[in-house]
């Protein structure tokens, strides 16, 4: 967890909660939010997913891959969500949120943003839990702690306000919260043991 935290120092007490409107750019069109979750370790296929838009001549690419394959900010304007569980399950972990927190440090201020997953969440009590087998449940005191700075610096936050969707980790309970299924959100293709996460409309 400490790796998404290595940006959080270089935001200020406040800068990094914002919304999609609020991101000011100066470019005529507001940025397209690029929304990716439950990447769960599985670095190589986040790589996938990152690099989808590159195959799109009709689209900016979200990040440049160098010599060495490691992907960068692309400086386009896009808002880039990674929307919950970045890790577990997956063998990959660490390079996953190293490439996170790379994209954090590199893009300006707003245009990379992270929300709060179950998984993430797991690493601030895991002693409640029983994921003592995964990289969530395996956290030191110091990670824990790098974890909670992000969030006290809002790099991670509970939720992302969009243009006309909210942005949230998981479903949603109760009655009539989720009006209607917009789409499926990018699929990083991990198999039939992945369950693509969809952006919903939801009331207020």
């Amino acid at each position: 967890m400490k790796s998404v935290n290595n940006h959080s120092a270089e935001i200020e007490s406040g800068e990094g909660r914002d919304t999609a409107e609020e991101v000011r750019t100066g470019e005529r069109s507001a940025p397209a939010i690029v929304s990716i979750s439950d990447i769960h370790g599985y670095r190589d296929d986040a790589r996938s997913a990152l690099l989808t838009l590159s195959d799109h001549r009709e689209y900016d690419p979200l990040v440049d891959e160098d010599e060495d394959g490691r992907l960068h900010w692309a400086d386009h304007n896009y808002i880039l969500l990674f929307n919950g569980d970045l890790v577990d399950r997956g063998p990959r972990n660490e390079e996953a949120l190293a490439l996170v927190a790379r994209l954090l440090r590199q893009a300006p201020p707003g245009r990379v943003r992270v929300t709060l997953g179950n998984h993430e969440a797991v690493a601030l009590s895991p002693e409640y839990f029983n994921y003592t087998t995964w990289y969530s449940g395996q956290v030191d005191q110091s990670d824990r702690e790098a974890l909670i700075a992000s969030i006290l610096a809002g790099v991670i936050v509970a939720a992302y306000q969009g243009y006309n969707v909210v942005y949230a980790h998981a479903g949603a309970g109760g009655d009539g919260l989720v009006t209607r299924v917009i789409g499926p959100a990018v699929d990083a293709g991990y198999g039939s043991q992945h369950t693509p996460n969809y952006k919903t409309e939801v009331l207020g």
